[in-house]
């Protein structure tokens, strides 16, 4: 299992069911070429709010029934049990990135957005001191932010 997400400085990771900072061409190029043709886990939240997603496979961790032949999960527990599946990134949303979870992921790909952005959710402050003990080398580095991956 792997991870991918991205938070500002201050943990800032949604507003208004959106990101924060809008729109960063080098976060979501990056994004989009690591989960194509890939299973992505998410909570109920974060899949009502985001676009179609081309070439991806929804796995949602929800007891809610969902039509349109989404794969579901009824807690991040049953993830495992799917990892036959070569590869399953979990991207969100903030209440499933938990340390519990990352620390079974054997990477983790994390966008620092520069700066500090209104947000309303925020990833816990424990898994950002969490990624901070951990290995990592830094993937790119632009103006606007920093992608990191951790093992």
């Amino acid at each position: 299992m792997l991870a991918i997400f991205a938070s500002d400085m201050a943990g800032g990771f949604g507003f208004e069911g959106g990101l924060p900072w809008g729109r960063i061409p080098e976060d979501l190029k990056f994004f989009k070429e690591k989960t194509h043709n890939n299973y992505i886990a998410m909570g109920y939240n974060t899949w009502k709010t985001l676009p179609k997603l081309t070439n991806r496979y929804p796995i949602v961790i929800t007891k809610k029934f969902i039509e349109g032949g989404v794969l579901q999960v009824c807690s991040k527990d049953h993830i495992k049990a799917l990892l036959p599946i070569e590869e399953v990134l979990v991207i969100g949303g903030s209440t499933i990135l938990t340390v519990e979870l990352l620390r079974v992921c054997t990477e983790i790909f994390h966008t620092t957005i520069h700066g500090v952005h209104r947000a309303d959710t925020y990833i816990d402050p424990e898994v950002l001191a969490y990624l901070s003990s951990l290995d990592h080398d830094i993937i790119q580095i632009t103006d606007k932010c920093t992608i990191r991956r951790y093992f």
